[in-house]
């Protein structure tokens, strides 16, 4: 289980596109700055991820999965979608988390980790 932080991540490259992602603290300076491109981690289907308040309790924990949405859930949104949130979670808590300075904490685990265990 990796120890870091969750946070957005957008650059040039990505031309606009904001990528929902957690640094690895081993490629980070801090919480704040100077985070590595080879410890950040784009959230997807499968990843175990727990997220923290500044008091270590427990925000939301559990694996990231797409989900359905609309009157009669016709429309499935992956994890990499802008209106994706986890289930129970608005969308709107869900980016305030992800987008609160200074980072907030997190335990990680990628999918292909998870499944090797």
């Amino acid at each position: 289980m990796l120890q870091g932080w969750v946070s957005t991540y957008t650059a040039m490259e990505l031309e606009g596109v904001v990528w929902l992602v957690f640094q690895d603290a081993r490629y980070a300076a801090g919480r704040e700055h100077d985070w590595r491109f080879e410890g950040m981690h784009q959230l997807g289907i499968g990843d175990q991820l727990t997220i923290f308040d500044n008091n270590g309790a427990v925000l939301w924990s559990g694996v990231i999965a797409p989900r359905r949405v609309g009157i009669l859930g016709l429309r499935k949104l992956n994890p990499d979608h802008y209106e994706w949130s986890p289930e129970g979670i608005s969308r709107e808590t869900w980016m305030g988390w992800l987008m609160q300075h200074p980072a907030l904490a997190a335990t990680y685990q990628p999918a292909t980790e998870a499944k090797s265990q």
